[in-house]
């Protein structure tokens, strides 16, 4: 189509400059409008986009930081607890140090670290409805599912740190009301955080804590005598502790560590040498020089070697007073169910009516479980439900621990668990309650290989000794509780073993 232009009005439209015509610069002053409008709302949203990722940021430090707290109280209230009542804790009972429950303590703890941390500037609070308590998977991949929600024996504590507008308030951008402009609406943004913190297996054993010279393996039953023999079977074996001492891993210098060991106990000044001479035909100048053993942390190589070493059961025992049985006719038995004075026969015990036990070279390994048993600081109050009374210096044994009949052991009694599982106690001193290493096992298949050479240590395990079996059965009988232990220190995300360290790390 042609525009038409009225003759006069073209004569006109010919006469003006071209100049004119061909004038832009009021272009140049819309783009660049346009342009300005465009990098101020970039620079806004990059601006505010930074502060959201800051504020994120920042209320992720208060919700690591809160459930550190949380499941460092638990911990803590782990410590206050016998180990019969650690594997019976439960969240909600009431707490004897405060007017509320152990959950309402756990809370208070995150709850109070939270409001001393900010996020945009605003102190955070915690809803008690977001701190979860529970038991952490750690062979569960996705952190989302792997705890448990569970008020019994809790090791992990979850908290969600929320600015938002159910808490804390929404935060304000600081640009984003211009987008209001273009029909958007960004004056403010809801953010939240998640943190779980867990009881993690002990990465490190103090100095002079491993005493015993066998480990189990990562495969070892919860419950049963350490056969030593088959291999296969057994899962366990002895250690000489670290690759690079003075020692190797054979019999003769088992026994020669075991020996030392007991000299290096830290009681009062030589009160291990003193305990061998005393008890046992061994002079002072043949006592091999008193070892304690070293920190020991997962990822050591200790020297194993399998097989039963009987002769680590051969020798002399730790003397026993026993009472005895005579007959009319002056005949002295032992009876079947005696009572055993391990410290010596009251005093008012008529010498014909006790028996002494061999005193001669001692028995290395029975040496060292007369021994630490006596010294390793066990007992706990347990109420016997047959008598209604609290007792004493006790020790609870593995729930299914069929191995010995506690019923004949002066002293006993069972208890039902927290499942309803008979339980049977037992005198502490007649258990040695000690820490061993728990080795890799590279085995794939079902059972276990002979523990020879050097291996590595993964974790560590509590395990009540019951008692050391001589030749012909050489055995350890022993209680190794599938549960978990609280001990002092530091977890490290270790998974093998039953003891976990009462100060927390962050799992998610």
């Amino acid at each position: 189509m042609k525009l038409k232009i009225p003759i006069k009005c073209k004569a006109c439209f010919n006469k003006m400059p071209l100049s004119i015509l061909r004038n832009q610069k009021g272009v140049t002053a819309v783009l660049v409008a346009i342009v300005a409008a465009m990098l101020l709302g970039f620079t806004a949203l990059a601006i505010d986009v930074g502060y959201m990722y800051s504020t994120r940021n920042e209320l992720q430090n208060v919700a690591d930081a809160a459930a550190l707290a949380g499941a460092g109280e638990l911990g803590r209230i782990y410590l206050t607890l016998d180990s019969g009542d650690q594997g019976a804790f439960e969240v909600d009972d009431n707490d004897p140090d405060t007017s509320g429950t152990y959950r309402d303590r756990i809370e208070a703890a995150a709850q109070d670290t939270a409001v001393l941390n900010q996020a945009a500037g605003e102190s955070i609070s915690i809803h008690s409805e977001e701190i979860f308590i529970g038991i952490w998977d750690w062979d569960v991949a996705d952190p989302a599912n792997a705890l448990t929600i569970t008020s019994t024996t809790p090791d992990a504590v979850r908290v969600i740190a929320r600015r938002d507008s159910t808490i804390n308030n929404p935060v304000s951008t600081f640009f984003g009301k211009i987008f209001s402009f273009f029909g958007g609406s960004a004056d403010t943004f809801q953010v939240s955080a998640v943190a779980t913190a867990a009881l993690s297996g002990a990465a490190t054993v103090d100095e002079g804590v491993l005493e015993a010279p066998f480990a189990i393996s990562e495969k070892s039953p919860c419950v049963g005598p350490i056969t030593f023999s088959p291999t296969t079977t057994s899962c366990a074996g002895w250690h000489n502790f670290f690759t690079d001492d003075d020692y190797d891993a054979n019999a003769s210098d088992f026994a020669t560590r075991m020996i030392a060991t007991i000299e290096g106990f830290d009681g009062t000044g030589n009160e291990g040498s003193d305990w061998l001479t005393d008890y046992f035909e061994i002079a002072d100048h043949k006592l091999p020089p008193p070892e304690v053993t070293d920190v020991t942390s997962v990822g050591e190589l200790f020297d194993f070697s399998g097989g039963v070493n009987a002769t680590l059961f051969e020798g002399g025992y730790y003397p026993v007073w026993t009472r005895v049985d005579e007959d009319p006719d002056g005949v002295v038995s032992v009876p079947s169910n005696p009572e055993i004075y391990p410290d010596g026969p009251p005093e008012d015990t008529p010498v014909a009516d006790i028996i002494e036990g061999q005193i001669k070279t001692p028995a290395p390994f029975i040496a060292l479980f007369d021994f630490f048993r006596f010294r390793d600081g066990d007992g706990e109050v347990v109420n016997n439900p047959s008598s209604g009374d609290a007792v004493d210096d006790m020790v609870v044994l593995c729930a299914d621990f069929s191995e010995i009949d506690a019923g004949t052991v002066p002293g006993s009694f069972t208890i039902e668990n927290e499942v309803g599982d008979d339980v049977d106690v037992v005198p502490a001193d007649t258990v040695w309650t000690t820490t061993v290493p728990v080795y890799k096992e590279d085995n794939d298949e079902e059972g276990c290989v002979n523990p020879t050479g050097d291996i590595e240590v993964i974790g560590f395990a509590k395990v009540h000794i019951i008692s050391p079996n001589p030749p012909p059965d050489s055995t350890v009988i022993v209680c190794l509780d599938c549960g978990y232990t609280i001990e002092p220190g530091r977890g490290g995300g270790v998974t093998a073993g039953n003891v976990r360290g009462s100060i927390p790390s962050l799992v998610e």
